[in-house]
């Protein structure tokens, strides 16, 4: 709804007006800086008001004494004993939103709502709030709120916000008591009501018999479908007035069950789709907005300069300029901003822009480490060394192989050509393990390895490997944990121009082929787009990578 459609709108600007009011004019006016979906979910509150006489269809109204005592109660709840909770603009908001509209019976007018805002900016510990407003003061019997998240340590965050506003008060100490395991909040109960609240994950052994008055959803970008919400959805039919209250910041994936409830929700907002009985407040950047220009980082951050620094923010955008990987967790968890798919790892372009020829002999005798990324029959097996220079580049010589019948296979080989790129092709149907040994072993003799790292799930069949050429092995990960910092420091490499191939064509077919698999943390690790992407030679660098990262950690 347009601002110069909204009636009389001084009155709410007045000495004594409602603060959710007050804070709702200032996005209006300008004097908040805020999104446009901002913007439509203030008009929306205005245009309800203005209904309230004109439109008999529309059954609720604005209880501000209600509201009011929500406020009044978050302003008792301690964050550490002796210092009560101080809710910002915007969270009040929300809060004053999700409890004052009502019917005219008293009960909640919305079934539903949605939060989305930038990370640390508040929503899990105001989440924890909304929690606890529930279980004290909703008329439900025998409450039951449940928080629920793909994961349930996840889940847990909010319960655990919830165990320590309990905690950190002598009055609700009593009231409620708090079950822990391995000093984690599992369960809350009230002893004055039955009421109990419990932390579910996707994986919780059974669903079965849930009666849920209320539920937070915590980061719906991460659900993979709608599975798990709509099961405490449906837990939820036969009370009045239940709940689920959606958090989350933006993704990596604009497709699926996340992104569907971010679009769901900006449609309400914008009037397209006519749900009365949904609350959503959804804090981003527009489109068009410049993600480089600071200007705009409160429009995703409301918290600033309360809970975010926003010098803080113009640091990590150094970062984000200059790491493609950092760049997307920057502007979907701190920007909040939802892009579609991590993309390339490496431009072919970046990657060929600091490639220098060298000659292979001037390498003889140096120092080097090695990464080992060995099929299991006839898929690409590679080997890569990394020779650390004193500049701070790196120069690289690897190996590939593949059985000769896969490379002549074309639902195996696909399109590919194994030997214009340079690979090895070893005799047979699967690959020659005997060759690939004697290629390493050869290393030794040539080059100074200090290392060689391998996977460790296969750690029995490299040992055995590894004793037979005489190399020393260092075992690695495949996962997150292993592979964030190794990729870090090739997409780092590769942009300051110091990582150097010598032309190597199967090296930079499979940097080509490598996209990040970004977690929730932001942690990477090694992906492919398709199956006939290969991507085993940049892997083998990449694990290379990370035992002269581990070397340098102790020499």
């Amino acid at each position: 709804m347009e601002l110069r459609k909204i009636k009389h709108l001084t009155q709410y600007q007045a000495e004594g007006a409602h603060k959710l009011e007050k804070y709702f004019v200032q996005i209006l006016t300008g004097d908040v800086e805020s999104c446009k979906k901002m913007k439509l979910a203030a008009s929306r509150h205005f245009q309800d008001l203005e209904r309230i006489e004109k439109d008999e269809r529309f059954v609720y109204h604005f209880d501000y004494e209600l509201a009011d005592e929500v406020i009044e109660l978050c302003s008792l709840f301690n964050i550490v004993e002796g210092s009560p909770i101080k809710l910002m603009e915007w969270q009040i908001a929300f809060v004053a939103s999700l409890f004052g509209w009502v019917d005219d019976n008293g009960y909640r007018r919305f079934k539903e709502s949605f939060c989305q805002v930038a990370r640390k900016n508040g929503k899990s510990g105001l989440a924890g709030v909304i929690a606890l407003i529930h279980l004290l003061l909703d008329e439900e019997v025998s409450k039951e709120l449940y928080t629920i998240a793909t994961k349930q340590d996840q889940a847990k965050i909010v319960l655990g916000d919830l165990a320590k506003y309990i905690q950190n008060d002598r009055n609700l100490a009593e009231l409620f008591k708090i079950f822990f395991i391995r000093d984690e909040a599992s369960k809350i109960t009230c002893k004055l009501n039955n009421s109990k609240a419990l932390a579910l994950g996707k994986n919780a052994k059974s669903m079965d018999g849930l009666r849920g008055s209320f539920v937070i959803a915590d980061e719906i970008h991460e659900h993979p479908d709608d599975k798990l919400v709509n099961v405490v959805k449906n837990s939820m039919r036969h009370r009045k007035q239940g709940h689920i209250l959606k958090i989350t910041t933006a993704g990596l994936s604009c497709v699926g069950y996340g992104y569907n409830q971010y679009e769901y929700y900006s449609r309400v907002l914008t009037g397209e789709v006519d749900d009365d009985r949904s609350l959503a407040f959804i804090f981003e950047l527009d489109e068009g907005d410049d993600w480089q220009d600071e200007s705009n980082y409160i429009k995703s951050n409301p918290s600033i300069p309360y809970l975010i620094s926003l010098e803080g923010l113009m640091e990590d955008k150094k970062t984000a300029i200059y790491q493609r990987t950092y760049q997307l967790e920057f502007r979907t968890k701190l920007l909040n901003q939802w892009l579609n798919g991590a993309g390339e790892f490496i431009t072919q372009d970046e990657w060929l822009e600091g490639q220098v020829p060298y000659d292979d002999e001037e390498l003889k005798g140096q120092m080097c480490f090695g990464g080992l990324d060995l099929s299991s029959s006839r898929d690409l097996t590679s080997f890569a060394l990394i020779f650390p220079q004193e500049d701070g580049s790196i120069k690289t010589k690897t190996w590939s192989f593949v059985p000769e019948d896969t490379a002549r296979d074309k639902e195996l080989a696909g399109s590919v050509d194994y030997e214009s790129l340079g690979v090895i092709l070893t005799p047979g149907n699967v690959i020659d393990k005997d060759y690939v040994m004697t290629v390493i072993r050869q290393s030794l003799i040539d080059y100074n390895v200090q290392y060689i790292a391998y996977d460790r799930w296969k750690a029995e069949d490299y040992e055995i490997f590894f004793h037979e050429i005489g190399a020393d092995g260092e075992p690695f990960g495949q996962g997150y944990k292993s592979f964030t910092p190794p990729m870090q420091e090739l997409e780092i490499l590769t942009l300051k121009n110091k990582i150097h191939t010598n032309n190597d064509k199967v090296l930079s077919w499979c940097i080509s082929n490598l996209v990040p698999d970004i977690d929730g943390a932001g942690n990477i690790k090694a992906e492919k787009h398709k199956a006939l992407n290969k991507i085993d030679t940049a892997v083998a660098l990449i694990m290379a990578i990370g035992a002269y990262l581990n070397y340098k950690k102790y020499y």
